[in-house]
């Protein structure tokens, strides 16, 4: 019964990166700004090219590591290029998916989940020219944050994890100090998890996490 327009706050900034902006800016304004993912806007066909995430710098790390003499021609990579990265690299393509904002919120977390997507762009079209914009994106946090503050059914969320089966509680991908960061990179991609706890030398947890946002 609600929108997916619904979840957005009142006020919000949007950032959108242009397809033909350099790799190295788009990640100092992903930096500059605290954000982890941008919608990518194509201005030669005025169409909506797609989401910006961390699974693309992680694509491209993967593409440098294969490719060490490529890497001299780091600074001059554009976003436009990501696609060939991901082909190089043998890289399943991330789907690019969006919705209407008037649609349910229900059928925006349905193609999340399907899409395995952490975030889904809202793209409307302009009354005046009749092109494709986006509005927003949804985040899994901002869908959590609308569910706690409208939803008075909590009973489920009351139950533990384990019951709830949510999480994953057997082979565990971990890692330790001593672990090579591109080696935790392909294990993240290849299981396609976010996240790697870190271990110590006994087995028990560290209070750190190396991420996947």
């Amino acid at each position: 019964m609600r929108r997916s327009y619904d979840v957005l706050p009142l006020s919000f900034r949007l950032i959108i990166f242009d397809t033909s902006l350099l790799l190295k800016k788009s990640l100092d304004v992903l930096i500059n700004n605290g954000i982890v993912s941008a919608p990518l806007w194509d201005s030669k066909t005025s169409t909506f090219a797609g989401l910006l995430t961390a699974n693309d710098y992680i694509n491209v790390i993967q593409y440098y590591w294969q490719n060490p003499d490529a890497l001299a021609e780091v600074d001059k990579f554009r976003l436009n290029s990501l696609r060939e990265i991901e082909k190089a690299i043998g890289a399943p393509q991330i789907e690019t998916v969006s919705i209407h904002p008037e649609r349910p919120l229900y059928e925006a977390c349905v193609k999340m989940f399907k899409s395995r997507a952490r975030r889904i762009p809202l793209v409307d079209i302009d009354d005046e020219t009749q092109r494709a914009m986006v509005v927003s994106v949804i985040t899994q946090y901002r869908i959590l944050k609308f569910i706690a503050v409208n939803v008075d059914e909590t009973a489920k969320l009351r139950k533990p994890l384990r019951d709830m089966t949510v999480g994953t509680f057997s082979n565990l991908a971990t890692a330790s100090m001593d672990t090579p960061v591109i080696d935790v990179i392909h294990m993240l991609v290849k299981k396609n998890i976010s996240s790697v706890p870190i271990l110590d030398n006994e087995g028990s947890c560290l209070p750190l996490f190396l991420l996947l946002i």
